[in-house]
């Protein structure tokens, strides 16, 4: 079945400055797509999910048509080899005749640490406002999506807010060493106990 990528995407001119990336995930797999889907309201990127093993759906081809025509060259996949081929690594780099991206992976030996590793790319860096949601469920970080991109604008945290998976029982060590460096004003959790413990709110570490 094609993923309907074009319908997600927000295709337009590039934003400001040197960002003009375009970020792509498993259409398959919740946690890296729910990763790209709040850094692209932060960043003002547009997301394509694609299939792990492609081929890439017309309307991947057709979103990456218009949005090179647009000024985007550069994208960014989310997720290791076995989330998005290297197969389909390749056909991202020249998804048309005449279209060509430079092609980077998110680096990271998990979902965890590419959650935080997104938001250390320029033009973001710290002190940023970390919202902790679960990396094994998606309902509470699709639905706080929103709130991460808004947040700051809204009045809510004084700085930009930035979306960071957890495990639930404990926080992995990647993470939280990457809050404790954040510089934050606050630290917002998405999801109750059974989502996000008790015990990651005390700042357990995962052994």
């Amino acid at each position: 079945m094609e993923i309907p990528a074009a319908q997600i995407v927000n295709i337009g001119p590039p934003p400001p400055g040197p960002f003009a990336t375009v970020l792509v995930a498993s259409g398959t797999d919740f946690a890296d797509a729910m990763i790209a889907g709040a850094a692209g309201g932060v960043y003002d990127a547009p997301v394509l999910l694609v299939p792990p093993n492609g081929p890439l759906p017309p309307s991947v081809v057709e979103a990456l048509t218009t949005l090179s025509s647009n000024g985007f060259v550069n994208m960014l996949i989310m997720g290791g080899p076995a989330d998005v081929s290297p197969a389909v690594e390749a056909a991202l780099a020249n998804p048309a005749p005449g279209v060509t991206y430079t092609v980077l992976r998110l680096p990271g030996a998990n979902v965890y640490e590419r959650s935080v590793n997104i938001w250390l790319l320029a033009p973001l860096g710290p002190p940023f406002d970390p919202v902790i949601t679960t990396g094994e469920n998606w309902p509470d970080g699709l639905a706080g999506a929103l709130f991460t991109g808004q947040a700051q604008a809204a009045g809510i945290t004084t700085n930009q807010n930035v979306m960071v998976l957890t495990r639930t029982a404990c926080v992995p060590p990647y993470v939280a060493a990457a809050l404790l460096n954040a510089g934050a004003s606050r630290f917002t959790i998405l999801g109750g106990p059974n989502a996000v413990s008790l015990a990651v709110q005390a700042g357990t570490i995962c052994p």
